[in-house]
């Protein structure tokens, strides 16, 4: 396949963790956004597609580990911060055009991040065509843990067609990909 527009970004002071834009279509950046939590950033690009102008908003917000290293504290304590870096990064998106935000919220469906976009007008794609397909696994001590901490949310303008879960490769984190029409 060949991409009109390849793009990454490396977190400064993060090990991995960076982000990417692989597109068929020409796109420019509006926005990148430093994180003020110390983890990850976040990064708005604008994509010249057949259903018009489309911005997406990538994100990979704060794992559920505290400060100190613990999953047990970080999974109670830092639901707060993956809303405020959304908060942050979300000032930074045009109103006017229709909205993607997609990749890594360390968060389930039911969470505050998700939540707090859904009362932004934007929808879960990944629930309306399948309820149950994890996002991420990791092996702890023999056993198999797997989560789904991946979502792509759109704005009210779009009309998703297809999302699924692609359950292959050698990450942690499996690809979910969807696809979108205008209204």
């Amino acid at each position: 396949a060949e991409f009109r527009f390849v793009a990454f970004r490396e977190s400064e002071g993060r090990m991995g963790g960076g982000l990417a834009f692989l597109s068929k279509v020409p796109a420019r950046e509006v926005a990148y956004v430093r994180s003020e939590t110390g983890w990850f950033d976040g990064w708005i690009v604008q994509f010249e597609t057949r259903l018009g102008p489309v911005q997406v908003l990538n994100v990979h917000l704060r794992p559920p580990v505290s400060d100190r290293g613990s999953w047990v504290s970080g999974y109670l304590g830092t639901r707060d911060d993956r809303v405020s870096e959304m908060e942050r990064f979300y000032k930074n998106v045009k109103p006017s055009i229709p909205l993607i935000v997609a990749g890594d919220f360390n968060d389930l469906e039911n969470s505050q991040v998700v939540n707090w976009l859904q009362n932004r007008g934007l929808t879960n794609a990944l629930p309306q065509f399948d309820r149950s397909s994890p996002t991420w696994r990791w092996k702890y001590r023999g056993i198999k843990l797997s989560r789904r901490m991946d979502h792509i949310m759109y704005s009210q303008e779009l009309y998703c067609a297809n999302t699924k879960v692609i359950l292959q490769g050698p990450s942690d984190h499996f690809p979910v990909v969807a696809t979108f029409r205008k209204k």
